[in-house]
């Protein structure tokens, strides 16, 4: 890969075409027929602050914009199935794409990644649209179509990479294409829809591709797992393999750790050193100087049976090691050693008198050999090989070692020294204590592991022993286990053993149980074997897991099963080592020759089509294959990632090299080290790349890479990670669950505000977004009950107060500063609900009163400053209190002793009365839903003799004379109605609305009928035409309707829309439209309805079903009746002090499709038949006086007229026509 074209960092070729293209939102509205709500500008100069308020149970509320959005509004619920949706996001505006029409139909999405201006290409497994992901999806927006885009499986794919109009897929995976079998790697032309096969024909089989970095306009990096390629013809190369031991001869051996092995030595010894070779220096791992002979002792720590020495001799020439011998223990013995003659070819043997040759000689002899004469494999077990750097010494004879004595016998020069020694077994042993698994060299990756659970205290098991073991009672919540990672780097017949140590060594025969072994596949997790084992062995036991071919990486995990003795004080659990033996391995693994191939790292060239293993001109190339080979461990798993300028790699094993490029030397440089032992997957973000694996003295599952490394608070099992923008913020999310917000490094907890789980997500160039998951936002939250809204419909500016817990359900108008609020108390166990007035947002006090059931009504009078409060389904009295806010004090109240509910108010101020609306019964006054109440007498009566009997949910005064009264009642005796007016001037009656629904809510907006607006739980009717008609068949039958409100509209609010009205209707209730889902308020401008509002609830508690609108404005006019009430009364009063009545049951009233007035003589025409009669009464007196003063008069005297002793109206009034009637 040249310099010059690393400088030419361009990413223009892969935004040119995109940025010239928008968004697809406005695409994907019109595909699935979403609507952009343009809500109407309210006319509130008559309410307070010129705002309303909505009140009620809830914290969150959203505005509503588009059709659709009550999908992301409301509360997240923590369940697997929410995140089985693909959500689009673009210009704030989030669109349900995609979820299972069937419950049992899964998907889990691992790429999504955009394809040009209009496509996103998904991977992953299950089934979308009835396409399987493992085919690889094709998304287009601009149809919301998808489409396969292979025709088999690709069974795992890691990595995606769109080249202009190509796209490169990388995995591990097998294909099948015109007569060819394609490995690892493979391409497709998106605009000629042709599947294409790399000209190198993909890599060896098993192999993997983990990454695919495009560098610049010609040159793509794969990495990953992989050696050879099915077509070496595509090869670049003006360069010949150096003959180092960078080769792919198969170590069949598995190198033995000497990290916990000590060392001593009459010399001086460089522990590292000696167990580590560093190809980068010249040190020495052990030096005795002055002398020809000399030795040192490594004691292991743990004993082996080795198969061969590695004896790397000294750089130096005067320190050069010609003859040695090797002894062990406890055979205590010098070992038979079998070697390859460098200078001929051929296996050689030795004991006392081994030949070791100088450094100078081996690259002499290398020159002169091939690959194939520099390696042999005694039986098909251990490699036999020599290089450069290094010779092979295979042990003849099997026998256990404890320590090792290497003795120096003579010198090539003055001194003797080695630079580092290697100890090889047949057998591959993984031990559940870690530390023995760490390889000799820090910076080298390690193929086993195991990791204990971290939940319980692990110790040393008996000296000299390599177990460990907890112990734990019956009360601990969890279950011990040890989870062992391998890797099996050739394939072929394997049996492993599980070693248990016996109980009698240790004491812990009564406390040991059983445990589960399980081993399966380190990749699909799919089951190869299971064991239910017992540990209260008395010696150390074997017990044979799993015998069959194994390749690639497994997992064994033992976890407890159950105690044996099950009253036993305490569990003991312990955990040793597997050891894995080879039975024979595959004849591909003996398949090499002096071909140059790979170690997980290769450039390919995407012009000249073909791979290059070394750089064309060293001078300006970064040789990426050779660096692979000579740096990192033969057959690495390596994944790479681009950040900035600067390439960095990564194995499997938890070594990272980073290139940087030097400005002023105009040269690479890189540097190794070792971060963890175990690598699950590397990917980049804004702030640099994210690695996720398992680290060195590190608890998280997560680092993060800038040049420095930096940890990520997630759990060490951490694997997956996505990247997406929410709200204008950067998140990192790992494993669908815990989610970073990259600018703070902080963790992002779900709040009410926005809550989401992701777990993959890709976006293009003009900022759709596509994700896999789940999100819920809402637009204000924290509310506690309590929201101003503007004109324009969005919160208010104006401060609402701080109800400090407490719940405001309902509010009555007071004054421009002062408002009485009804509410809920959340700290409260018992007489949750009160009332309280608030002065200038700031001044709360408390009425001090406690009631079990919320207010239903509220109404002021302005001039005596009284308010009236009726409260809903109470049964402990009083139910009915009218206050004076002057004094604080009660003026009167009322009990009854079964439920009642009190729903209207009507102030009657010049009678000195309340009219009183509900679900009650007052059986001494013959009244029974809509009574009159004196509060200056304390005294109820009947209402107009009583002709409206029943419930009354409402009232209102629709003009100076006529008074609205809704709900379900009879009138006179004989209709039933649910909207009713009678006159206040003669009590003629009129009945609006027959029907078998309970109206709660009437709204007029106009002086007639016409357009006015009927409210029941179950529907809401509209008068046009003369007729009733219902006008919310848009909501289904489980929407509950509860108040309605006539607003005027604003100047700028585009009346022509809608229809020319002057006013639209907001109705509030706990609604479900057909289009736009759940709502708590819409908007209905006598052509259409619109959604206005949702919310959710800040507590499960029934407190009002939904939430209510507070007009936040004088009503006097609608509750206060300013005129003189004549003769509307009837019966016997009863004192507010007398006894309580029992309300009567609800009337049910027959339906009908007919507005009539009653048929019935009304009590004002009874009046004036009474006046009459009275009139000729008088008349008839009048000539009567006359008479008798004419004929009995002084006769002298003058007429004179009659002067009656009271006028008309004293008589009238001292005695009413209506009680005359009887008489006549």
């Amino acid at each position: 890969m040249r310099v010059q074209k690393l400088l030419g960092l361009s990413s223009a070729i892969l935004t040119a075409g995109s940025l010239c293209a928008g968004s697809q939102l406005v695409n994907i509205e019109k595909q699935l027929g979403i609507d952009r709500i343009d809500l109407p500008h309210l006319d509130l100069s008559a309410s307070s602050n010129n705002n309303i308020q909505l009140l009620g149970n809830f914290e969150d509320l959203n505005i509503y914009r588009y059709s659709g959005q009550s999908n992301f509004t409301g509360q997240r619920e923590s369940n697997s199935s929410n995140s089985q949706k693909l959500i689009y996001l673009s210009n704030n505006t989030l669109v349900e794409l995609y979820s299972p029409s069937n419950s049992n139909e899964t998907f889990q999405v691992d790429h999504i990644v955009p394809l040009g201006s209009d496509s996103f290409i998904l991977s992953g497994s299950g089934v979308i649209d009835n396409h399987k992901l493992e085919r690889q999806i094709l998304l287009n927006l601009s149809t919301l179509s998808y489409k396969p885009i292979f025709d088999q499986d690709l069974k795992q794919v890691n990595a995606i990479e769109v080249v202009n109009d190509k796209v490169y897929f990388g995995g591990t995976f097998t294909y099948e294409y015109s007569n060819q079998t394609v490995h690892s790697i493979i391409a497709w032309d998106a605009i000629q829809e042709k599947i294409e096969v790399l000209p190198f024909g993909g890599f060896n089989p098993n192999s993997n591709v983990n990454s695919i970095i495009q560098w610049d306009e010609e040159n793509l990096i794969f990495a990953g797992n992989f050696t050879t390629v099915e077509k070496e013809s595509a090869l670049m190369s003006n360069t010949t393999l150096s003959n180092s031991s960078n080769t792919t001869v198969p170590e069949l051996s598995h190198e033995i750790s000497l990290k916990s092995a000590t060392m001593s030595s009459t010399g001086e010894i460089h522990e590292d050193q000696l167990i580590c070779p560093s190809l980068s220096s010249d040190s020495l791992g052990w030096l005795q100087r002055d002398t020809t002979e000399g030795g040192f002792e490594v004691t292991l720590g743990k004993q082996t049976r080795a198969s061969k020495i590695r004896v790397y001799n000294s750089p130096n020439e005067q320190d050069q090691v010609s003859l040695f011998r090797v002894l062990t223990s406890p055979a205590n013995g010098i070992m038979n050693l079998t070697y390859l003659d460098p200078s001929t070819g051929n296996l050689k043997s030795c004991d006392a008198w081994c030949p070791l040759l100088s450094t100078s000689n081996l690259t002499a002899a290398a020159s002169a050999t091939t690959l194939t004469e520099r390696a042999k494999f005694l039986h098909n077990r251990t490699t036999v090989e020599w290089s450069t750097l290094f010779q092979d010494f295979a042990f003849v004879n099997d026998v256990p070692i404890s320590s090792l004595n290497f003795e120096a016998l003579a010198s090539y020069g003055s001194n003797v020294g080695l630079r580092s020694i290697e100890l090889f077994e047949e057998q591959i042993s993984v031990y559940a204590n870690n530390s023995l698994n760490y390889p000799s060299c820090e910076a080298s990756s390690s193929e086993f592991s195991a990791e204990l659970s971290p939940s319980f205290s692990w110790h040393q098991g008996s000296a000299q022993s390599s177990y460990v073991y907890t112990t734990f009672d019956n009360t601990h919540a969890e279950t011990p286990s040890v989870k062992y990672s391998l890797n099996v780097l050739y394939p072929g017949n394997y049996t492993i053993n599980l070693l248990t140590p016996g109980c009698l060594a240790d004491s812990s025969c009564d406390g040991r149980g059983t445990v589960n072994a399980t081993f399966y596949d380190g990749l699909n997790k799919n089951l190869l074997s299971t064991k239910i084992l017992y540990q209260n062995n008395d010696y150390d036991k074997y017990d044979n897991l799993y015998a069959g071919h194994l390749e690639g990486s497994y997992e064994l995990e033992v976890i407890y099963h159950e105690p044996i003795v099950r009253d036993a004080d305490q569990f003991t659990m312990v955990a040793d080592e597997i050891e894995i033996f080879v039975v024979d391995f595959a004849s591909s693994v003996f398949d090499y020759s002096d071909e140059t191939v790979f170690n997980g790292l290769v450039q390919y060239s995407v012009n000249n089509q073909s791979l290059y293993t070394h750089g064309a001109d060293h001078n300006s190339t970064i040789d990426l294959a050779k660096y692979a080979q000579t740096v990192f461990p033969k057959y690495s798993e390596l994944y790479a990632a681009r950040y900035k300028e600067n390439l960095t790699l990564l194995t499997s094993s938890g070594d990272i090299s980073t290139f940087k490029w030097d400005s002023n030397s105009k040269e690479w440089s890189s540097d190794v080290s070792r971060i963890g032992t175990k690598i699950r997957g590397l990917s980049t973000f804004s702030g640099g790349l994210v690695i996720t694996g398992s680290f060195n003295e590190s608890s998280t599952g997560a680092l993060g890479f800038n040049g420095t490394l930096f940890s990520f608070p997630v759990p060490e099992s951490t694997s997956r990670v996505c990247n997406l923008t929410l709200e204008g913020h950067e998140f990192l999310m790992f494993d669908n669950h815990y989610a970073i917000n990259v600018s703070t490094q902080d963790v992002a907890k779900n709040t009410s505000k926005l809550s989401f789980s992701a777990s993959s997500s890709g976006s293009n160039y003009a900022n759709d977004i596509l994700l896999q998951g789940d999100v819920v936002r809402n637009d204000y939250t924290e509310l506690n009950g309590a929201f101003p809204i503007s004109p324009q419909l969005s919160k208010a500016s104006q401060a609402l107060p701080l109800f400090s817990g407490k719940i405001p359900y309902d509010a009555i108008y007071i004054d421009n500063s002062t408002a009485v609020y009804s509410y809920f108390n959340t700290q409260a166990n018992s007489g949750s609900y009160g009332a309280l007035s608030v002065k200038n947002n700031s001044q709360i006090s408390d009425l001090s009163y406690e009631w079990s059931n919320n207010v239903a009504a509220m109404a002021y009078l302005e001039d005596e400053s009284m308010l009236a409060i009726g409260l809903e389904k109470q049964s402990i009295g009083p139910q009915f209190i009218l206050r004076n806010l002057s004094t604080n004090e009660n003026v009167a109240d009322f009990s009854w002793h079964d439920e009642v509910s009190l729903n209207a108010f009507i102030f009657f101020e010049r009678n000195n009365s309340v009219l009183v609306g509900g679900s009650f019964a007052l059986n001494d006054t013959n009244c029974s839903g809509l009574c009159l109440y004196n509060y200056r007498d304390m005294q109820w009566s009947a209402f107009f003799n009583d002709s409206i009997r029943g419930n009354v949910s409402s009232m209102q005064l629709l003009n100076k004379t006529c008074l609205l009264v809704s709900g379900s009642f009879n009138v006179n005796g004989t209709s039933h109605a649910n909207i009713a007016t009678i006159s206040l001037e003669d009590g003629s009656s009129q009945i609006i609305s027959e029907g078998d629904e309970i109206v709660t809510s009437y709204i007029s907006t106009e002086d007639s009928l016409e357009n006015s607006i009927a409210v029941s739980k179950q529907k809401i009717r509209g008068y046009a035409n003369g007729g009733w008609k219902t006008i919310s068949s848009e909501f289904t039958s489980d929407s509950v309707f509860g108040e309605a409100h006539a607003f005027s509209l604003a100047e700028n609010s585009g009346r022509t829309k809608r229809q020319n009205s002057q006013k639209v209707i907001v109705v509030t209730g706990n609604l479900i439209h057909e289009k736009f889902g759940n709502i708590n308020a819409a908007i209905f401008d006598f052509n259409s309805w619109l959604p206005f509002l949702s919310t959710t609830k800040a507590i499960s508690n029934s407190l009002t079903n939904s939430p209510q609108i507070f007009s936040n404005q004088d009503i006097s006019s609608k509750n206060s009746y300013d005129g003189y009430l004549h003769n509307i009364v009837s019966g016997n009063p009863i004192s507010s002090s007398g006894p309580s009545s029992h309300p009567s049951a609800s009337s049910q009233p027959m339906p009908s499709n007919n507005t009539q007035s009653s048929g019935n003589i009304d009590r004002g025409f009874i009046v004036l038949i009474g006046l009459a009669l009275s009139m000729a009464t008088l008349a008839v007196l009048g000539i009567l006086g006359t008479a008798l003063s004419y004929f009995f008069g002084d006769s002298g005297d003058r007429y004179q007229s009659v002067k009656p002793r009271i006028d008309e109206s004293e008589m009238i009034d001292t005695v009413p026509p209506e009680k005359l009637m009887k008489f006549i």
